[in-house]
Parts: C-alpha cells; sequence; structure tokens
C-alpha cells in the first residue's frame, strides 16, 4: 500500500525532544530550536506536548485533508489485519475506529458504532475499571494492560490495553482479546 501526496502531513523541519524540566530551564533556547522545527517536550520519557514555530503551525493549520474515505479506506485495511480487537477513541470518547475483530466480538458493525460516544455504546462501562484506566490514558497518557470481564458477555474474561494516540486533540487506542470463555475471575 502506498501513500498518495493527498494523504500525506504537511512537510514540517525535523523534530527533537527536551524534557520538561530543560524545558523549565532553558525556554529561550527551546523557543529558538522550534522556529527550526517541531521541539517535543516529554515528561517522563512520554511526548506530552509540542512546540512549534508559527510558520509550522500555519502549515498544519492549512494542510488539506485527505478525499472523503481515503484515509479510512487505508487504514481500515491495515486494522483488519491485527488479529486482536481494536477500538480507538478521539478526545471527547467518540469511537473514531473499529476493526473487523472487534465488530465480531462485540456484534454491531463499525458503521453503528463508529461516532457514537463510548459511554452511549458501552453505558455498562460507566464506573467499571475500564472507564478509570481510560480516563487515565486521556489525562496523563498513561498505559493501562488489566484483565476485566467483557462488556458484551459477563461468562468471558478479556484482556485489554489502552494506550494514548497521537489525534488532532488526544486519543486513545484499545486492543483487547478473550483470555477465558468460563466464568469471570
Amino acid at each position: 500500500m502506498t501513500i498518495s501526496d493527498d494523504d500525506k502531513a504537511p512537510e514540517l523541519s525535523r523534530e527533537t525532544h527536551v524534557t520538561a524540566g530543560e524545558l523549565n530551564r532553558n525556554f529561550g533556547e527551546i523557543q529558538d530550536r522550534a522556529r527550526h522545527g517541531p521541539v517535543v517536550v516529554t515528561h517522563h520519557g512520554r511526548p506530552r506536548v509540542a512546540i512549534v514555530s508559527i510558520e509550522d503551525y500555519e502549515k498544519l493549520k492549512a494542510a488539506k485533508a485527505p478525499p472523503d474515505g481515503t484515509y479510512r479506506r487505508k487504514l481500515s485495511i491495515v486494522l483488519d489485519c491485527i488479529q486482536e480487537c481494536y477500538v480507538s477513541l478521539d478526545r471527547d470518547w467518540t469511537i473514531v475506529s473499529v476493526n473487523r475483530m472487534a465488530e465480531l466480538f462485540i456484534g454491531m458493525s463499525r458503521d453503528e458504532l463508529v461516532g457514537l460516544d463510548w459511554r452511549t455504546a458501552f453505558p455498562n462501562t460507566r464506573g467499571s475499571v475500564a472507564e478509570d484506566h481510560l480516563r487515565r490514558v486521556f489525562a496523563h497518557g498513561e498505559v493501562a494492560a488489566f484483565e476485566t470481564t467483557s462488556l458484551t458477555n459477563p461468562h468471558r474474561t478479556v484482556a485489554i490495553r489502552m494506550f494514548p494516540l497521537p489525534l488532532p486533540g488526544g486519543g486513545a487506542g484499545i486492543l483487547f482479546s478473550t483470555v477465558s470463555a468460563g466464568p469471570s475471575r
């Protein structure tokens, strides 16, 4: 699969990484570095924010969106190759992508799921361990891995991994698979 020019992100200069402490101590120098390319600020080794020059910011704002459906079709092809269930959410907890394995597991098509608020699609997650972990993924960029009772079948135990995604404004990816089909632990 090749990426067409329409699917490419705007060309930005090479990025550099600095820690939050370095940013605090050397703000002026880092501000100058941002004129030559994005500066990614990390906290405990995880990227948290990026500082860009106004020129790079304007390039990003003016970037042409890919043609309708092109990006989603290519993403679906890749996601459907994953042998685990996959769902991604934007910062507002809206489902933005679902792979074929998740469709089969959940019992709903991606057309039914994409665009729904996670809590509307799965109201039984309110107050759950999964919701707590997801909140931490969004708030702190934490990665979570745990086992819990399935949202769709209380007789299944599922292994879940949640992680931050570099979506505009933030997002989360969720991978899950059945650990046991018997009564939950």
